[in-house]
């Protein structure tokens, strides 16, 4: 007698239970995963905050105790293979406008007509960073002065060709749209360049793209280590953008921002700005915010009597910036300085205790 052994196949609902399975398993190891590489992201962009940390210390020791500045000035400046940079300036800012340029030529192998010399800037309110990358010798498109999450960077330090002609989408617009090229996603706080108030002070005019004019433009790269009062409560670096925590991204300026801040000492911890009560209104005197949240800054141009938070419009950012609160990029918003407006600028706390009252310089 002949035998037959029958194979026994899965049933349909058996295979429906397998695939149910794998489905539950991946739907709790993604998360997981996906936690798991944004604390990577997130470790990298503290650690780099830490490397800009020994930078601006290193820088110190060089420049006999100045916080990382341009260094030319209109009598003093290094030589340039650039004949439209060895002009004569008459402002210090001015030449620190061409060192910048300098910089980025040099180190990125571009010309005159690549990278233009912009007019009327203020190269340290967003550039203060390229003083650093020459006197660490770091390429201009080093990924130390970009934060892992600013993908729109990312993209525009890998090519030069890429980015200048747009294939690097999506790419900067505006006046002097092409030294974005060699921007960081992180920036130094105003007061570390200029006066802590008055009318020479570095400070938004309303727009979060627009400064006021400097009164003394010869007094911007000119602050020592010496002027911090409070270097473990004073912020020196941060990035443009919160983008380590939620779904989406917030600009700095933002009550929902939170995101990890270089201080003057050194070290690197997350803070977020919290909620006021009143857009642009101040804590009294005194009163410390609660909870693990930046002080909410002062404006310096006004005085000590009316001193209220530095109010910054946050309107209609272009398409690689952090969306406004609605999730949109056109229209506008009011926003607060924080950190970035300092009561008090250098002298002043950012964190860990109340902002003290200093009287505004002339």
């Amino acid at each position: 007698m002949k035998r037959f052994n029958r194979l026994r196949a899965f049933t349909l609902i058996e295979l429906l239970v397998v695939i149910a399975i794998i489905a539950l398993l991946i739907g709790i190891l993604l998360p997981a995963l996906g936690e798991a590489k944004r604390q990577g992201k997130f470790t990298q962009c503290t650690a780099k905050l830490q490397q800009m940390g020994v930078a601006t210390n290193s820088y110190a020791v060089t420049y006999q105790d100045k916080i990382v500045s341009f260094s030319w000035t209109t009598t003093l400046r290094t030589a340039t293979p650039y004949s439209d940079l060895q002009g004569a300036f008459t402002e210090d800012i001015q030449a620190s406008a061409a060192q910048a340029i300098d910089i980025i030529r040099r180190r990125a192998a571009l010309n005159e007509s690549q990278m233009p010399l912009p007019t009327a800037w203020i190269p340290q309110i967003i550039y203060n960073h390229l003083a650093m990358v020459e006197d660490q010798d770091w390429s201009v498109a080093t990924q130390n002065v970009i934060c892992t999450e600013d993908a729109s960077r990312q993209r525009w330090t890998r090519s030069w060709a890429a980015f200048d002609s747009g294939a690097a989408n999506p790419v900067p617009g505006g006046a002097n749209p092409k030294r974005w090229y060699a921007s960081a996603s992180y920036n130094f706080v105003p007061s570390a360049m200029a006066p802590d108030s008055g009318a020479s002070s570095i400070r938004n005019a309303g727009d979060y793209r627009t400064y006021n004019g400097i009164a003394n433009p010869n007094v911007v790269g000119k602050r020592k280590w010496a002027d911090v009062l409070n270097p473990a409560a004073k912020v020196i670096i941060h990035d443009a953008e919160a983008r380590h925590f939620g779904k989406r991204s917030w600009h700095s300026t933002y009550p929902e921002a939170r995101q990890p801040l270089l201080f003057f000492d050194g070290h690197v911890k997350v803070y977020s700005n919290g909620v006021p009560t009143v857009t642009g209104a101040t804590l009294p005197f005194g009163q410390q915010r609660k909870g693990n949240a930046v002080n909410p800054g002062w404006n310096p141009g006004a005085a000590v009597a009316n001193a209220v938070s530095m109010n910054i419009v946050y309107a209609n950012p272009e398409p690689w910036e952090a969306p406004l609160r609605n999730g949109t990029w056109t229209g506008s918003e009011t926003t607060v300085g924080y950190f970035r407006y300092t009561r008090g600028g250098l002298r002043g706390i950012d964190v860990e205790g109340a902002e003290p009252h200093f009287p505004t310089q002339p």
